[in-house]
């Protein structure tokens, strides 16, 4: 009998480590992954003082088998600002062969010490955690700001029809911004209904990722740079290696039925879409926008981006979009005076042309929508772009609707026939094979459309304006009649 349970006893603990065995075998799956409590820690609380702060998140494995990490170590290595700690472990350089068992987690703790004072840091001070895992590397960013700024983080959330939440911030009816320090901005930062936000002359605002200023219907952004200290709106890393990159950050958009919204010497760059101008009060009287005096480059859509809307455009350049510098779309009522579009973006291909007008739109039944499109106006502007057609007129036609345009003492990209047509008054269009009437940009791959004095567009080749604008984009007096484009030529 004793013998009997012996061998019971034998078997039963084989079979106990048989399924132990099976159960503890390490999980080898190329397509695991691991599941992060965050994708990103926010150091925010450091930018007021020198100090340092402490964040953590966990490691999870869902798996019912346990795995390893082969490799843990941050990417800027020696020279990071953050210190990381992995489940009581300190990570010097690197940690090898890190396991989490089935269904279990583990603590990453980051800490980070930074001087928000030093005026020449980054404004965000990036780094990341990279984790190997069966041959696939994943990772965790961490940031933190580097100077001291007014920051605009969400504190509250809009809940959409489909149940996705958007989360914002209010600016103070009646704000004013200085050049004192900059301002960052995180999320949707919102002008609200009857509000008006203010920007004096060398105000500086850095849109992290995704971030979009939103001035909501009834409320008016009013820009006031100066030549000497122009508003800047830019993306949130500073490095030169992030200097041309487009579509670091969302737009600022002025959403329908804001008002009286106006932007003068402004620097607009390296966003998704620069201005996103939609529907005007149709019985106000008064444009959605007057921009002036502006500068709009580097862009992975579109500079300006209207849409059924109303702009009054003087002195503006807006340069190397990968789709287009202006689109003006729904129709609408536009004047562009003296302006300089240009697309000559080398690290993608573009097929759409620099400058698209058109008055239709298509719904989500795919219906087809014609609305008026009043004006479109362009005196002394410059179209141009590595394309051969950088001009696109594109009407739909309806017994109730119209599609008014003019080009006066214009220099096009274009291969469209314009004899006798009464739309074309004074312009001169080129093309591949007319390369003489090209602008004779200085360097239009890195946003220069100053043009030489040999140009085409150099005065008295520009037309007389009833109301003319009396100094170019580098604030030189210009002469009667003008140059063609925003400057004259030096």
């Amino acid at each position: 009998m004793l013998r009997k349970f012996s061998v019971f006893i034998l078997v039963f603990c084989l079979c106990q480590g048989l399924f132990s065995c099976r159960k503890d075998k390490l999980l080898t799956d190329t397509t695991a992954r691991l599941k992060f409590s965050a994708d990103t820690l926010l150091f925010d609380t450091v930018f007021t003082t020198i100090g340092s702060t402490t964040r953590h998140f966990l490691v999870r494995n869902p798996y019912n088998q346990p795995i390893s990490i082969s490799n843990i170590h941050l990417a800027g290595g020696s020279n990071s600002p953050y210190k990381v700690n992995v489940d009581g472990s300190p990570l010097l350089t690197s940690l090898q062969n890190i396991q989490i068992r089935a269904k279990d987690s583990m603590y990453v703790w980051v800490k980070v010490t930074i001087n928000p004072l030093g005026a020449n840091n980054p404004i965000i001070v990036a780094d990341s955690i990279l984790f190997d895992v069966n041959g696939h590397n994943q990772h965790v960013i961490l940031e933190a700001i580097g100077q001291d700024v007014w920051l605009h983080k969400p504190n509250k959330y809009i809940l959409l029809s489909d149940g996705t939440s958007v989360p914002y911030s209010e600016v103070p009816c009646g704000a004013v911004w200085t050049n004192d320090k900059p301002h960052l901005v995180f999320n949707y930062l919102v002008v609200d209904s009857g509000c008006t936000l203010t920007m004096n002359p060398g105000t500086k605002v850095y849109m992290h990722n995704s971030a979009v200023l939103w001035v909501y219907k009834a409320g008016t952004l009013q820009v006031a740079g100066s030549y000497a200290n122009p508003v800047t709106f830019a993306g949130d890393r500073l490095e030169a290696d992030y200097a041309g990159i487009p579509g670091q950050w969302g737009n600022i958009w002025l959403s329908a039925l804001s008002k009286n919204n106006t932007i003068d010497w402004a620097i607009i760059k390296n966003a998704s879409v620069g201005l996103l101008v939609d529907t005007v009060d149709a019985h106000s009287g008064n444009p959605t926008l007057r921009l002036t005096n502006t500068r709009i480059f580097n862009m992975s859509v579109a500079g300006i981006y209207a849409r059924g809307s109303t702009i009054v455009a003087d002195n503006v350049a807006v340069s190397n979009c990968t789709q287009y510098s202006v689109a003006l779309t729904i129709g609408g009522c536009y004047s562009f005076r003296q302006c300089s579009f240009a697309d000559y973006y080398s690290t993608a291909t573009r097929s759409t042309p620099s400058v698209v007008i058109n008055n239709w739109y298509t719904d989500v039944n795919n219906n087809k929508w014609v609305r008026n499109l009043d004006s479109a106006h362009f005196y002394n502007c410059i179209i141009d772009g590595a394309n051969t057609d950088e001009l696109k007129l594109d009407s739909a036609q309806s017994a109730t609707t119209h599609f008014r345009y003019l080009f006066d003492h214009c220099l096009i990209a274009s291969t469209l026939s314009v004899f006798g047509n009464m739309h074309f008054a004074f312009d001169n269009l080129y093309n591949n094979t007319n390369t003489s009437n090209y602008p004779n940009f200085y360097d239009p791959g890195n946003n220069n459309l100053n043009i030489h004095p040999n140009s085409p567009a150099a005065a008295p080749n520009g037309g007389y304006l009833s109301n003319p604008i009396s100094t170019d984009l580098n604030n030189v007096s210009r002469p009667f009649p003008p140059s063609i484009g925003a400057y004259e030529p030096h």
